[in-house]
């Protein structure tokens, strides 16, 4: 392989992570049904290979036009469906849903004058049909994201805007790929983190108090979800005065889970602590704590030991090595705020 063509193989490796990371981050913005809509309809328009697979998801006999035509929420009578297709002088609708239950069978069709088999509906639960002699092409999000999971096409740029829309699309709907059996025994453990990070929130330290507020809640004051857990803590910081909120816990919706500390940006919570972070300039890494980033209207400190997978090194820890690790951890967190906070 010569030399310029590697060169062009890694830009376009490159460039499709940066296109997955920009639909994925979209996703924390743009994440209500019409928003899905429309970046789907961006989709298609930008993808041929993504519209293809989009209509013939509900239409696998459709013979798709050089001339189709597909609109966003055209008006008829009381009716606006999400999508209308104009395909060979055919008319076609598809309606989506994520949350949003109210269904429009046997309105839609009829204002458009469309039959059952040409009205395409997709939501994030399943739909029964609501007439057994009827045949609506009923689907799920979910299914959509595994069907777009089994495209491979060569132009290189619309994979990866296929698989940077598989990201989003993941993040929207909230859509979970087991790929491993669990194991049950493991799950013991879980309950010992946040038994001991519950411990480490009741603490008197040099710089700083710290006692537990609100445990059933989340650091936005939402409740908690099934894909994470943690303490809600009051923080006093001695030499400033400063008195914020923030959250202590574990994220493990992925295979390799992520304890974190966070401050939500919204008041009476985390702003304080999150003005002193968006001020300051050039933070590193420290021994058990990862820089401060900005994510979701909040920031966040990412617990690290330097190995890939807690495997490696954390598991094979004692559990006093452990809770020291941990209290590392949150120390180093809160003793560089107090330090920002007098630094002002």
């Amino acid at each position: 392989m010569g030399l310029e063509k590697k060169f062009e193989l890694k830009f376009l490796c490159r460039m499709g992570r940066k296109i997955k990371d920009f639909l994925e981050n979209i996703s924390y913005r743009l994440y209500s049904e019409n928003a899905l809509s429309d970046v789907t309809w961006a989709m298609c328009h930008t993808c041929l290979s993504f519209r293809d697979a989009f209509l013939h998801f509900f239409f696998p006999e459709m013979q798709i036009s050089e001339e189709i035509e597909i609109l966003r929420e055209v008006s008829k009578d009381d009716s606006r469906p999400d999508f209308i297709i104009h395909n060979n002088n055919v008319l076609y609708i598809i309606e989506n849903k994520i949350n949003d239950q109210n269904h429009h069978f046997g309105q839609y069709e009829k204002s458009f004058g469309v039959t059952p088999e040409r009205f395409g509906y997709i939501a994030n639960y399943i739909i029964p049909q609501p007439d057994p002699e009827q045949k609506y092409p009923i689907r799920t999000w979910e299914d959509f994201y595994r069907h777009l999971g089994l495209v491979n096409v060569e132009d290189k740029e619309e994979q990866s805007l296929i698989e940077g829309y598989r990201a989003y699309l993941r993040s929207v709907c909230s859509i979970i790929n087991f790929t491993k059996p669990m194991n049950i025994e493991g799950i013991y453990s879980l309950y010992q983190l946040i038994e001991i990070l519950n411990k480490l929130c009741k603490r008197d330290e040099d710089k700083y108090s710290i006692s537990v507020y609100n445990q059933g809640r989340t650091y936005d004051n939402k409740y908690t979800d099934h894909s994470v857990a943690g303490i809600n803590f009051e923080i006093n910081l001695k030499k400033s005065k400063i008195q914020a909120w923030g959250w202590v816990g574990i994220y493990f919706s992925e295979e390799i889970p992520t304890i974190c500390i966070g401050f939500s940006k919204k008041e009476n919570w985390g702003q304080s602590i999150c003005t002193l972070l968006a001020k300051a300039k050039d933070l590193t890494d420290g021994k058990y704590s990862s820089a401060p980033y900005e994510e979701g209207d909040a920031y966040w400190f990412d617990y690290i030991d330097g190995k890939e997978t807690y495997e490696e090194w954390f598991d094979k820890l004692t559990l006093e090595e452990q809770t020291a690790q941990l209290k590392g951890f949150m120390d180093e967190v809160f003793n560089l705020i107090s330090e920002l906070s007098t630094a002002q």
